[in-house]
């Protein structure tokens, strides 16, 4: 055989081998990609939980328990947990579904961090004392996924899953809503030096003087930043935090609701720190707020709130005109 013919045949079996290949390739791949399952992934009756901790690769935990209807957050003084977030993260969990292995053994979970030590996330969900499951949460394989392995259990499957959905830090699952108001629900507002009241759908400013009426833009705004209040985390009980003398009040508001209720806002500031903190009337616990959320409100003077009949507020009209020169010193 002439070492022509010798390697056309040999680039002949190398073309076939690799056509064979491809096939082989496409059909494993169809086959998990066709896969589908009926079969839990956890074993888990979603309302039986009551219980959920959340660990990290870092040795972060945040622990959720339910009281009642609601979860709270044992790690804060059972501070309440954002509301739905914890029942629509079970509910996922629940609907999880067995696919195609991606792996199976002890080096693979390893690889994706899936192992018993060492992990992005450990679930463990409880009923009482009872483990009802728990579950291994790793690396992202594609977008939405991630690599999850049940305890106890050699396979490790891709799942519809996203680590942000489960953070392992207790102030991520704080209820931030805490503090929102319907704005309509406010009926009057008492600032420092000035009191707004209803009217319509309106607040208007209180005892305006001849000539005076309410900047609607800036009093709609003022109501705005009060019915949307936020803060940045909670402080622990109000009784142990600024329910004394011992950090004097900083600023103070009050709202009157359409039920009749009557809020009041103490804020208060610890030598040296830039956020303030917050006690509200009617609630057992205090609230660290930024310093741009209360500047926001301070800001809101008289001066900014009323405006002359038909023209510019009152603070606008303070303002020296860049129009008008200055007059020369001695002049008359």
């Amino acid at each position: 055989m002439s070492p022509t013919k010798h390697n056309l045949r040999l680039l002949s079996l190398l073309l076939v081998a690799q056509v064979g290949l491809a096939l082989l390739i496409n059909l494993e791949a169809h086959r998990y990609s066709s896969f589908q399952s009926d079969t839990p992934l956890l074993a888990l009756d979603a309302g039986k939980v009551d219980s959920l901790l959340i660990e990290d690769g870092e040795g972060n935990k945040a622990q959720l328990r339910k009281q009642g209807s609601h979860w709270v957050l044992p790690q804060a003084e059972n501070f309440p947990a954002s509301p739905g977030r914890v029942d629509a993260l079970l509910a996922q969990l629940a609907g999880l579904k067995t696919s195609w292995p991606v792996a199976s053994t002890s080096d693979a979970a390893e690889r994706f961090k899936v192992a018993d030590d060492s992990f992005e996330r450990r679930l463990t969900l409880r009923h009482g004392d009872t483990v009802l499951a728990r579950l291994y949460v790793g690396t992202s394989p594609t977008f939405r996924k991630v690599n999850a392995r049940v305890d106890g259990k050699d396979d490790i499957y891709s799942v519809g899953l996203e680590s942000f959905q489960m953070p392992a830090k207790v102030d991520t699952w704080e209820d931030k809503s805490l503090l929102t108001l319907d704005a309509e629900d406010i009926t009057r507002i008492e600032l420092p030096g000035v009191t707004l009241q209803r009217a319509g759908d309106t607040l208007q400013v209180a005892q305006l003087g001849a000539g005076e009426q309410t900047a609607t833009a800036e009093s709609t705004a003022l109501l705005q930043r009060i019915a949307n209040l936020t803060y940045t985390a909670s402080n622990g009980r109000a009784a142990e935090q600024i329910g004394d003398d011992k950090q004097q009040a900083v600023f103070e508001f009050s709202l009157a609701l359409q039920s009749g209720d009557k809020r009041d806002y103490r804020f208060s500031q610890s030598p040296g720190a830039k956020d303030y903190l917050l006690k509200v009337s009617g609630q057992p616990w205090s609230f660290r707020v930024a310093a741009y959320t209360l500047d926001g409100i301070k800001s809101d003077t008289r001066s900014k709130l009323v405006k002359a009949a038909g023209g510019e507020t009152q603070k606008e009209a303070l303002k020296p005109s860049a129009a008008q020169p200055k007059q020369p010193k001695g002049s008359s």
